[in-house]
């Protein structure tokens, strides 16, 4: 009786519902730096200077260093994940790992560029996300361009 795991490309919606959970720790993760970021201009120019000139608290350089802030903090997110663990905590839930063409851990150069292709695939409309029903291995182009996979684990059966 073989008692190993096996596994399986994921698919689209065990990959969507891993993303989906994984936003529910990424957008607080981002509204945490910016509420840091608000707070540290606060501390500079002072809040009544904010409040009595009626300006957003982050404006101009301080908006777009905030954007960068944020990016950075979701960016590093999934690429200590992926590296150290293979997986998100979305991940996890839904049983998915993320792996090299061999089947062994992913490089943080291939997590830097299966995330920079994530995002073109989602500024494509979600295109390069939908390539796992064309892509006869049921890969994304991000997993195409960085020689990764995102796969299911199955547990044996006992």
């Amino acid at each position: 009786m073989n008692h190993a795991a096996t596994t399986t490309p994921a698919n689209f919606w065990r990959r969507i519902a891993a993303m989906g959970y994984d936003s529910l720790l990424v957008i607080p993760l981002m509204m945490a730096v910016t509420a840091i970021t608000v707070g540290i201009k606060a501390a500079i120019v002072g809040p009544d200077t904010i409040q009595q000139s009626h300006q957003a608290a982050l404006s101009g350089v301080g908006y777009w260093l905030n954007a960068a802030l944020a990016l950075a903090a979701a960016a590093t997110f999934f690429i200590f994940c992926w590296v150290r663990g293979g997986r998100t905590l979305g991940m996890q839930a839904w049983k998915l790992y993320v792996v090299n063409e061999q089947g062994h851990g992913i490089s943080y150069r291939q997590a830097l560029v299966r995330l920079a292709g994530a995002l073109v695939s989602w500024a494509c409309l979600g295109l390069g996300y939908l390539w796992v029903f064309i892509d006869k291995e049921k890969r994304t182009w991000h997993e195409i361009w960085s020689g990764t996979r995102t796969i299911r684990v199955i547990p044996p059966k006992k």
